[in-house]
Formats: C-alpha cells, structure tokens, sequence
C-alpha cells in the first residue's frame, strides 16, 4: 500500500513510538524527518510489518525490524565537548565531523 500520514511531515526530536503498528504497516513513507539528538533513540513503534521509509532523514534512531530504510539518512552523532557533531561509531566514538 502506498501513501501516509507520515509522507512529508517534520517529527525532528519527537517521538512516534507510541503510534499503532497500523499506522506504518504496509504502507510506504516518504520524506519524513525524524532526526533526533542521541543515537539509538526509539522512535518508532514496534510490531510493525513492510513499512518502507523512502528518502527520510532517520538520523539517531534505532530503526526496529519491520521498517526498511531506501535511500535515507541514518547517521550517528553526537554533540562533542566543543560543541561540534560529529559521526559516532557503535560504541559512540567521534570518527569524523558532521
């Protein structure tokens, strides 16, 4: 199924987890932007299935099975000491400036 209520919105630093699985399974999003501040953030519902989140910015958030991520962004960072973001591995390391 294509198309949502989620195609096209700004969530920047909010949460969707506690939306109905309904709400993205099945369907196609496109264009979203859900970026939020740490890495990991849960920010998108559990027992979903076939969602595609299609050219959204997923920065920082934990994407959960059930969600698959074309063409999106979904980089780790954090805000260093000095204030400048920077691209964080797994154990949440600096490895190169935002």
């Amino acid at each position: 199924m294509s198309g949502s209520c989620h195609s096209h919105k700004d969530y920047t630093g909010r949460s969707l987890a506690d939306r109905p699985a309904s709400e993205f399974s099945g369907k196609t999003i496109r264009g979203m932007c859900l970026t939020q501040m740490a890495p990991d953030t849960v920010a998108l519902p559990s027992g979903v299935t076939d969602c595609v989140l299609q050219d959204c910015q997923l920065d920082n958030v934990l994407i959960p099975s059930g969600f698959s991520v074309v063409r999106g962004s979904t980089r780790r960072f954090l805000a260093q000491p000095d204030g400048t973001d920077w691209i964080v591995d797994e154990n949440n390391q600096p490895v190169s400036p935002l």
